[in-house]
């Protein structure tokens, strides 16, 4: 009687133990595939944030290069200021988004603002600049053009810094804080064999479903 009582025991144990693993494997799964996906957002915010930011450089050196230029036709600066403002909303809506699905870094955040606050200073310089090209007042206005060409630099220079950041995050690997907490239990049940039950557990558990084996070591 005993003797049965220990080898219904041990499968029991047995299959509770299996039910274990592969409830961990599951686990161990969902969170790689949750990783991945994490991981393939990130890439894509950052190519959005930085192909929009570097769209927005070149739209606005060309505005202020057209602007400059007095043999430029009328129509195609306008053509250059309505690619220039579209490109400032392109920028505006995947900065904004980018920000709000993402969880970017101290640094980044620091970087995205930074540049952000240097397109604006720069887009007050092109209204001006412009309202200057179309009145006919550009001509010996030596500070408005140096204004515009200073600010059109220090964006360049803003966008390189933020794109280097944005790639050393993307170097960086981050821990998933909600996976901390199961990392151990998938750990022991990954290299872990079935408890044996002792004497005691057959004869105080009679009739009854036997506690799962404990994993911890």
């Amino acid at each position: 009687v005993m003797a049965a009582a220990a080898e219904r025991a041990q499968s029991q144990a047995d299959r509770a133990w299996e039910q274990v693993k592969l409830a961990s494997e599951q686990l161990r799964q969902a969170q790689e595939e949750h990783r991945a996906s994490d991981q393939a957002e990130q890439w894509e915010w950052a190519y959005a944030l930085t192909s929009h930011g570097r769209e927005l450089v070149e739209a606005s050196q060309e505005l202020v290069r057209t602007a400059l230029d007095t043999r430029v036709a009328p129509h195609y600066r306008l053509a250059a200021d309505r690619y220039y403002r579209q490109s400032c909303q392109r920028w505006q809506d995947t900065m904004v988004k980018a920000l709000a699905r993402t969880s970017p870094t101290l640094e980044l955040q620091h970087r995205i603002s930074a540049f952000a606050q240097v397109q604006q200073r720069l887009h007050g310089h092109i209204d001006v600049l412009l309202r200057a090209a179309e009145t006919g007042t550009l001509p010996g206005n030596d500070a408005v053009v140096q204004h515009a060409h200073a600010r059109r630099q220090e964006l360049a220079n803003a966008y390189r810094q933020l794109q280097r950041t944005v790639s050393g995050d993307l170097a960086t690997p981050r821990a998933d804080p909600q996976e901390m907490p199961t990392q151990h239990m998938t750990a022991s049940v990954a290299s872990g064999t079935s408890p044996t039950p002792t004497a005691a557990d057959t004869t105080s558990h009679h009739g009854q479903q036997p506690e799962p084996p404990n994993t911890q070591h």
